[in-house]
């Protein structure tokens, strides 16, 4: 047995190394016949900044006829399903309803430019009205009594079998389709999708299923975009694209580049610090975390999700949660072997008492990650997908693998030396702090800076800034020739404007190139100030010819359901967070140890919010994928503790004050909080560093409120939630004493 098991690091490291081979070089082959292609690292779906994008302008087709405000948010819902549907995350739909039009930014795919970019702008602007009508012409049901649809291969229909669309009714849809198959028996049914008739099945008999399938003129790509056009619904009014431009990436394979090696270097310090830490207990930690940014990064560049910056955040949040889940499960087996326990014993026993705290903190930040899936769109959709796919990985690379490969090296007689383990006899953890009776001056300290923030924010120099994408704005469009450099661009704009300006530039199809100046703030602009700014332009860039063409008024780029839908997924996750707690830490008082568990996740948040005020960093998208990173890493931290707390109150005496349980639970978990957040905070810096070395501002706007997001949410997992809950607990064993 033992002999068989040295074989299995030899064969996971194997593993680990075509893996990674596979996601940063891709990979064909065949199954079957059929060609299989597993795209490389260069080929992902990156967001417009870095790849490019296509910018549409949709107006009815009518020229006649005005939108009204609720057509035009049903519009932008519509196109925002249909985005997600192509798993397009990185986009912007601007509603200008001064002129009824509405314009949609989104990324080339990886193996796209603008000669193909024709088909996603006409499955988005498609209106897609689906109607089921009676030989007669009388509508049996239309779209809107559709369930669900999805694209299906029918092998029996035909010689070679036949793609098609299958769709799910709602009850009144389907109790229609059923009287309508009955009584059409023997005749044709037929099927209108915008007044153009697709199919005309013949009925044999009435069916009740609720079911109904398309088929007929379907490959596998027609029936994908047509069943997520019946899926989103159809559009409220018929639209066509007046134009459209090719929008050129504002950071480009430079800015990739700079984030690739800032990564690389993240990485690298990691991996030291862990096996000069760990030693040969890191060796298996460290391929485990490679496996998991591997294989993640290659689930992603397949399913040909859109990396965005909030795909970004949550990449790092994954990695914050490898390295947490290998330290936390190294810590322990450190801690048995300080026992006395032999090597093998202490591995067993330290994977086995490691698990529950590695599956309470991985399951309420997938409870998180699900909730933005299923309600998020856009950024917060790619959020959660992206920290999803990572946490469910972990699972199999940090515990599984893990484990397997640390047994397998320790069956080498000549690897059983205790100075590779770090562990000497009697280890335990080296801190002694009294956190609870020092809890009022940890919370004292974070509310006297958050008060200080909170008073410099009324200064109007200083109050929070709002981006285009929350508080709306103009676009002030101007040709140009030659070159211009849109960092130098917007900084002129805001100088001249005072204002928060982003700038882009795009070319038509006939070559004409503009100049796109997003100004955020939902007051006018006035003449005089239009005139300065373009004089300021022009002196800037002499050779550019640049003259102003137009000037649009659009709505926020985050409508108000998209945020709705966010606050509810970020809300219901915390209700499932709670629940959760309540089940798994009931020995405890669970409730409460719920509430201060978001308490502290407030804390954490405000944090989040004093960082882009005194920095100045307008709220964007970059806030909203902070946001999210924070409160993914704050609920796993905060857990950790939770779980020892739970463990320490079953083995020590039962007359032991609560304080001390919660003291001796925080100095025992104290060197993985470190470790943790340092490593967290490594990977941060030095994304942050490089970023800052090569001038790209937007990644610095987000790198630097995640920092310090990250080192408030150690904070207060070590000395806010454990402490408060604790007096929590006293007070109420207090007034129960005090009863009896």
């Amino acid at each position: 047995m033992k002999k068989n098991r040295k074989a299995h690091f030899f064969v996971v490291l194997v593993l680990t190394l075509v893996v990674s081979y596979v996601s940063a070089l891709g990979l064909d082959f065949r199954i079957g016949g059929n060609e299989v292609r597993l795209p490389n690292a260069s080929e992902m779906r990156f967001g417009i900044d870095i790849k490019g994008g296509i910018e549409a302008y949709f107006v009815p087709e009518d020229p006649d006829y005005f939108p009204t405000d609720k057509e035009f948010e049903d519009a932008r819902r519509v196109f925002e399903i249909r985005l997600d549907a192509k798993n397009v995350m990185d986009r912007e739909i601007l509603l200008d309803k001064t002129s009824g039009l509405i314009m949609v930014r989104f990324p080339f795919k990886s193996s796209e430019d603008a000669s193909n970019a024709q088909s996603t702008i006409d499955d988005i602007g498609k209106t897609a009205r689906l109607e089921f009508k009676d030989p007669d012409g009388n509508i049996i049901f239309d779209g809107s009594e559709v369930d669900d649809a999805r694209p299906e291969f029918y092998s029996g229909s035909g010689i070679m079998g036949e793609w098609g669309v299958s769709l799910s009714l709602k009850p009144n849809g389907a109790a229609a389709f059923a009287e309508a198959t009955a009584r059409l028996k023997g005749r044709s049914l037929v099927i209108f999708v915008d007044d153009v008739l697709i199919f005309a099945p013949r009925v044999n008999e009435a069916i009740t299923g609720g079911h109904a399938t398309i088929t007929g003129r379907f490959n596998p790509d027609s029936a994908l975009s047509f069943a997520s056009q019946i899926k989103s619904g159809a559009l409220p009014y018929n639209m066509k694209t007046e134009s459209y431009s090719i929008i050129s990436p504002t950071l480009g394979q430079g800015a990739l580049n700079v984030m690739l090696y800032a990564g690389f270097v993240a990485l690298l310090i990691i991996f030291l610090f862990i096996l000069i830490r760990y030693r040969l207990l890191g060796i298996p930690a460290c391929l485990a975390l490679l496996m998991q940014i591997s294989f993640t990064l290659m689930i992603i560049n397949y399913s040909n999700l859109t990396l965005t910056l909030p795909g970004i955040a949550g990449i790092i949040l994954i990695v914050g949660i490898g390295v947490d889940t290998n330290i936390v499960v190294i810590e322990r087996i450190r801690e048995e072997l300080g026992t006395g326990k032999p090597i093998g014993s202490a591995i067993n026993a330290g994977f086995k008492r490691a698990l529950s705290a590695v599956i309470d903190s991985n399951v309420t930040s997938l409870f998180a990650s699900f909730m933005l899936m299923v309600l998020g769109t856009g950024a917060i959709k790619s959020f959660g997908w992206t920290t999803f796919i990572g946490i469910v990985i972990n699972f199999f690379t940090s515990i599984l693998l893990s484990r397997v490969m640390t047994r397998s090296l320790c069956d080498f007689p000549g690897l059983c030396k205790p100075f590779l383990f770090g562990v000497k006899m009697g280890y335990t953890s080296r801190f002694n702090l009294n956190v609870y009776k020092n809890r009022r001056a940890f919370v004292t300290g974070s509310a006297v800076l958050l008060i200080a923030v909170l008073c410099i924010s009324f200064i109007p120099s200083m109050s929070p800034k709002l981006d285009i994408q929350f508080a709306g704005g103009a676009l002030f469009n101007y040709s140009y020739t030659g070159e211009v450099n849109t960092e130098d661009v917007a900084r002129i704009a805001r100088d001249t404007l005072n204002r928060e300006v982003a700038a882009i530039t795009t070319r038509s199809v006939t070559g004409d190139q503009t100049l796109v100046l997003n100004i955020a703030g939902r007051q006018g602009v006035g003449s005089a100030a239009s005139a300065e700014l373009l004089y300021n332009l022009t002196e800037a860039f002499p050779n550019s010819d640049i003259t102003a063409k137009d000037i649009r008024t659009v709505d926020p780029l985050i409508g108000r359901a998209t945020l709705q839908r966010g606050v509810l997924a970020v809300l219901l996750a915390a209700v499932l967070i709670v629940l959760y707690v309540v089940i798994r830490f009931r020995a405890l008082s669970s409730w409460s140890l719920g509430g201060f568990a978001l308490l502290a996740m407030l804390h954490d948040i405000l944090f989040v919010l004093a960082a882009f005020i005194v920095f100045q960093i307008p709220l964007n998208d970059a806030f909203i994928a902070v946001l999210l990173a924070i409160l993914g890493y704050s609920i796993n931290d905060k857990i950790i503790i939770y779980d020892r707390i739970r463990e320490n109150n079953k083995i020590m005496k039962k007359d032991t004050p609560i304080e001390s349980i919660v003291d001796n639970s925080i100095n025992q978990t104290m060197t993985r909080s470190i470790c943790t957040t340092g490593s967290t905070l490594a990977t941060i810096f030095s994304i942050l560093i490089f970023a800052s070395i090569f001038g790209i501002v937007s990644i610095q706007n987000f790198a630097l409120p995640l920092s310090i997001g990250i080192a408030a949410g150690g904070y207060s997992s070590v000395f806010i939630a454990g402490p408060l809950w604790t007096a929590w607990q006293k007070r109420a064993e207090k007034k129960m004493g005090a009863k009896s």
